[in-house]
C-alpha cells in the first residue's frame, strides 16, 4: 500500500496541485490517520514527499527537503513546548497535596 500511495502522490501531485488527504483517504479506503502513518514512514525511508494546507506532493529538490525539515523541526518544538507545559502543571498539582 505504501508504494501505491508513493506512486500517486508522485503521478498526480505537483507543488501547484498537491493531492489532498481526503483525496488519498477515499482512493485507498483508509482513514487519514493511517494516511500519515504512511506519509510518515515514507519520509524516514529518506522520500521527500512535501506537506501544505492543500495536501502532498513529492519533490527531491534542496529547498523541497529543507521545508519538511523545518516544518518538522517547527511541529517538533511545539510539542516539546507542550510536554514542558504539561509537567509544569503536574508538578504544581503534586504540590498541592
Amino acid at each position: 500500500m505504501k508504494t501505491e500511495i508513493l506512486k500517486h502522490i508522485q503521478q498526480v501531485g505537483s507543488k501547484e496541485f498537491p493531492v489532498k488527504s481526503k483525496l488519498l483517504e477515499f482512493h485507498f479506503r483508509l482513514s487519514g490517520a493511517v494516511i500519515r502513518d504512511i506519509i510518515r514512514e515514507l519520509r524516514r525511508e529518506g522520500i521527500s514527499i512535501v506537506p501544505t494546507s492543500r495536501g502532498y506532493y513529492y519533490d527531491n529538490s534542496p529547498e523541497a527537503i529543507l521545508k519538511i525539515a523545518e516544518d518538522l523541526e517547527c511541529r517538533a518544538l511545539s510539542m516539546l513546548n507542550t510536554v514542558k507545559i504539561l509537567k509544569n502543571n503536574y508538578a504544581k498539582q503534586e504540590a498541592l497535596f
